[in-house]
């Protein structure tokens, strides 16, 4: 990750338990589940958000996301 970059507050906070996994494809297991939990959660607040299966896959769709977005 860019350690450069301005991060959202979200994405700090998940950043801030990266060094408790030995490898970021463990840590992106945990970023996916923390937010899939998120976007349920957020349901009681009125707050859809989809998310599609794609997109759950790591790292080809990101990487494939952001190559579209620096395009």
């Amino acid at each position: 990750m860019n350690s450069e970059r301005d991060y959202g507050d979200l994405m700090q906070f998940l950043l801030y338990f990266k060094e408790q996994y030995s490898d970021e494809d463990e840590f992106n297991r945990f970023v996916m589940k923390s937010l899939r939990s998120f976007v349920y959660d957020l349901r009681d607040l009125g707050v859809y958000i989809s998310i599609s299966p794609q997109s759950l896959q790591w790292p080809p769709a990101s990487m494939a996301v952001e190559n579209s977005m620096t395009e």
